[in-house]
């Protein structure tokens, strides 16, 4: 059994030498090629030349690895095997002994033949990665410099946008609007290099050829254009509220010039406001398309002057919510302006404050109409404005200063919103008989007005038409008609129960006109602010 064992192995033993012997030729002639490129090389024939030699003497490695191995588990079996002693054992033994005396000269022969080979090999490779690391340190540093050179001009562009976003537009369209196409340019601008910036921090710093004194260069390069475009982001933050503000400016200034239009020819027709709505409409009711052609046609009324996108922002800020039209109530709002006086001045008898005269005072929170376009008086370099003002019972009419030459306000258009001041109700009806209540208000509850306060003849009281607003989700499940109707603004002994509110940064909504009425029936109590 042990010699038929053994006759097995050393056959493959035999074959495996062959292969050895077959393979020899080809890994001496790779090695030479590898020798070779001791004069000289360049980084893609050397890296491949190294491969192929390598992996030519690695082979041959293994195979006498193997056949050495395989050799050595026969020796323990053949250890006590004489060659004077005759038979099969002792034709193994000999033919053990032939075989590994071939493989320890081939073993020999190999290690001789790849020596100077497997030095050289060393060397190069020693001198290639020396080679890598300064190539790549070069493209790295070639790389931190094309990308600080980069920085430099993102940062010019976020300097030379930063100077074109600090000059304030004039409140007029065309500027307003090239002023919103800034602002998106900006946006744009600051979103592409924050990502730019990000994307390259990453991809630098995870380079390990990156150098020190080039990581402080290239940091400090970005962190120079990291503070421009926080500088232009913030600016660019500050002026998107500038923007809303000067938008809202320009639809109340179009909306004066509106106002002014309509006035002017109910003036001339001798009409008054509500023959001069009947006049506009065929069924109660005033659409865009109706006003916008009447307007133009009728009035002559020039682009430049009064637009069709401004007298739509204006007819829309008007119209209900979930409508296409306004009543007559709501018409009042297109033929009047009113402000709100926010810090104590004085109505004059002429436009230019130097020789004027007073002509009474106002107090915050007062009211006036607005009766024409602001004007400039050239001998402060301030915009006043034509009003009217009832005090007592007389109108009076003069000039006030909208905004002083130093920024500050003394007027501001008449919010089309209420805050709840006192506890009241809204009712079904404008008049204060045989009304319902349709739902209390609290103080604080905010409110849209749908027309503008009238005085209840019967009890002195001024009321409006308002509706409810509340948080997005509360008003996606309610009613309009469960939260609107009619309200007292001012009670007959002067209450005040609602004051003017902004409701900037509220995130509030009106009810859905789609919501189904709720079971609950109107409240019949009459509410306590009659006589209040």
């Amino acid at each position: 059994m042990i010699a038929e064992h053994t006759g097995t192995v050393l056959d493959a033993v035999k074959k495996g030498v062959a292969e050895i012997e077959s393979l020899r030729e080809a890994c001496e002639q790779k090695c030479l090629s590898l020798e070779a490129l001791s004069d000289g090389w360049t980084e893609e024939v050397l890296t491949e030349t190294s491969k192929t030699a390598t992996e030519a003497w690695e082979k041959i490695d293994q195979l006498i690895q193997n056949l050495t191995s395989m050799l050595a588990t026969q020796a323990r079996d053949l250890v006590d095997v004489h060659a004077d002693v005759k038979g099969l054992l002792c034709e193994a033994k000999a033919s053990y002994d032939e075989s590994s005396k071939k493989l320890a000269e081939i073993k020999a022969a190999h290690a001789e033949a790849t020596k100077r080979a497997r030095l050289v090999n060393k060397k190069l490779v020693a001198e290639l990665t020396e080679h890598q690391k300064k190539r790549e340190s070069a493209e790295v540093t070639a790389l931190v410099d094309q990308i600080i050179n980069d920085s430099i001009g993102k940062k010019e562009l976020a300097i030379g946008m930063h100077s074109r976003l600090t000059t304030d537009p004039e409140v007029d369209e065309a500027s307003v609007l090239a002023f919103q196409e800034l602002l998106t340019e900006s946006e744009e601008m600051i979103a592409s290099m924050i990502k730019w910036g990000d994307e390259t921090r990453k991809d630098v710093l995870s380079k390990k050829a990156l150098l020190a004194s080039k990581k402080n260069d290239f940091t400090k390069s970005m962190n120079e254009l990291s503070a421009y475009v926080t500088k232009l982001s913030n600016l660019h933050q500050a002026q998107s509220t500038k923007l809303k503000e000067l938008s809202a400016e320009l639809i109340d200034k179009s909306a004066v010039i509106l106002a002014k239009a309509l006035r002017d020819h109910m003036e001339m027709s001798q009409l008054d406001e509500e023959k001069f709505f009947a006049q506009l409409t065929n069924n109660g009711s005033l659409t865009l398309p109706s006003l916008e052609k009447f307007l133009v046609e009728t009035l002559k009324v020039e682009p430049k002057e009064l637009s069709s996108v401004m007298i739509g922002k204006i007819f829309r800020r008007v119209v209900p919510k979930g409508s296409e039209e306004i009543n007559a109530y709501q018409f009042g709002f297109l033929t009047t302006c009113h402000y709100k006086v926010v810090k104590m001045t004085t109505i004059t008898d002429s436009l230019s404050i130097k020789g004027s005269e007073k002509v009474c005072s106002l107090k915050v929170d007062d009211t006036v109409c607005v009766l024409s376009p602001m004007e400039l008086d050239e001998s402060t370099s301030v915009y006043r404005v034509k009003v009217s003002y009832v005090e007592g019972d007389q109108k009076k009419e003069g000039y006030v200063t909208v905004k002083g030459n130093q920024g500050t306000k003394f007027l501001e258009a008449q919010s089309f919103y209420y805050r709840v001041a006192k506890d009241t109700v809204i009712t079904n009806k404008f008049d204060m008989q045989d009304f319902a209540v349709i739902r209390r208000l609290k103080v604080g509850d905010i409110l849209r007005a749908l027309s503008l306060p009238r005085e209840e003849k019967a009890s002195g009281l001024w009321r409006l038409e308002v509706i409810a607003l509340m948080e997005k989700e509360q008003a996606s499940v309610s009613a309009a008609v469960e939260h609107s109707g009619f309200v007292t603004m001012k009670g007959n002994q002067g209450t005040s129960f609602l004051e003017a509110v902004s409701i900037d940064g509220m995130d509030l909504e009106e009810p859905s006109e789609t919501v189904m009425v709720g079971t609950a029936q109107a409240s019949e109590a009459k509410p306590s602010e009659t006589t209040a």
